[in-house]
Formats: C-alpha cells, structure tokens, sequence
C-alpha cells in the first residue's frame, strides 16, 4: 500500500508514497513539546497509568502515541508534512520610460516543508546549524529543541517533525536595468542602437528556512535538504551594439 522514495542514513525511511495522500510526503513521528522536568515525565502516562516514555529525562521530546497503544512504537510513525506547495506562484513586471527599461521576474513558494538532512547522525564529532544554539538547556530554555547528546538515542535519532521546517519563500529570480543612449547621439558613430544594462540573478530570497537554500527539487523526494550546493547570486554588466 506504500512505497519508500528515500531513506536517510542513521534515520532510516524518511519519504514515502501513499495511494490516496498527497504524493510524497515526509513519513516519521510527531513531537509535542520538552519534558522540562521528571514530574512531567512521570506524568505522561496511558489509560492504565503506566509511563509512555519511562526511559525519557528532562530536556528529551514528548513523542506523540498515535495509535493510543500506550506506548511509543514504529507503529506510531506517520504523515508529518510534505515538500509539495499548496502554491507556486510568479510575478513578472516590465517597465519601459523613456530611454530606460526595467524587469523583474519574481518566484516563490507557500505552504510546503523542507527535510533537512545535512547533518550526518552517525558521525558524532560535526557542525551543527545555528539553531541548535535554542536547545534545551535546562527547565524552560526550550520546549521545541531538545537537550543535546553525541550519543543521542532518544532525540535525534529517528525521523521525525523535528527535521521539518517551513520551506516557503519569495525570491526575485531576475533583474535587469537598460539604459538605450538616444539615437541623435548614436547616429554621430553610425551606431543604430547602443544599450547599456546591468542585471542580478538570485538576487533576493525571503524565507525562513535556516538553510542554504529553500528551492530544493532534487530526486523524487521533494524537499529534502541534502545539503546541496545553493543557487549563485549572479551580477551581469553588458551593452547591446547595433551598427
């Protein structure tokens, strides 16, 4: 009834496809928030009063039992987001005045996740994003973040929600600026047209996503951060000559 589109190393299946579900979609557990203390550990209990996570300690994540068996198993893993926009949109202008012109071609995105999968689980000695500096830390630093361990066999070490990340951006994908010198000045060199412009490529991106860059479209998977290299802020300078 599935199939697996990408695994992650040290995670295990990460992506997957699913008669009648949006096509694909991130597949892990789902978080509810920091154990800040063990009285909220001890607190969380099923319908006979047994702790579900009775292995966890303060700064660990509260993970959600799905399928209410009381416990939290590979049975609890599920939808947790998708990298395919609700929106995919574009604006493009042009602007001609007198002598000059003006373009800007505009993209972006809303309504979608990214994975981020740069960091390698089973290397314990990397770099970390800067979030990682809004971990939980001790009671009340942080109730999205947990605690950080290099052996981490709680936290980090399935897929989950806590890889998610909001993939929507806005990005001015192109713009260019001319400027054509008038022809009563031109004619004077026997030159039909001389035009002088200067363009941008990537040359604004709004977005929240922590990473290099949120228009990811590698593999079937889409929206998963790999770490791939980001797009080139490109600046271009040129002249249009017509004899």
């Amino acid at each position: 009834g599935y199939i697996t589109l990408e695994s992650v190393q040290g995670l295990g299946e990460v992506v997957r496809g699913t008669n009648g579900m949006v096509y694909p979609y991130f597949y892990g557990y789902t978080s509810n928030g920091i154990f800040q203390n063990m009285d909220e550990v001890k607190a969380y209990v099923n319908a006979d009063g047994e702790m579900i996570q009775p292995d966890a300690q303060p700064g660990d994540v509260r993970w959600v039992d799905v399928n209410g068996d009381g416990q939290i198993t590979s049975e609890d893993q599920g939808k947790i987001g998708k990298g395919v926009p609700d929106w995919t949109y574009g604006l493009n202008i042009t602007v001609n005045w007198k002598d000059w012109d003006f373009t800007v071609v505009c993209q972006g995105v809303a309504g979608n996740d990214i994975y981020d999968a740069t960091r390698r689980n089973d290397i314990t000695s990397s770099n970390l994003p800067k979030w990682m500096l809004n971990r939980w830390t001790g009671e009340g630093t942080s109730d999205k973040y947990p605690r950080f361990s290099y052996n981490d066999q709680t936290n980090w070490a399935y897929s989950s929600d806590l890889y998610l990340f909001d993939g929507s951006y806005f990005r001015v994908k192109n713009i260019r600026l001319g400027y054509t010198l008038p022809s009563k000045i031109t004619k004077k060199f026997f030159v039909q047209k001389l035009r002088f412009y200067v363009a941008a490529e990537n040359l604004l991106t709004f977005t929240k996503y922590p990473g290099f860059d949120p228009e990811i479209t590698n593999g079937s998977s889409l929206g998963v951060d790999r770490g791939i290299y980001p797009q080139s802020r490109t600046w271009t300078f040129g002249l249009n000559l017509n004899f």
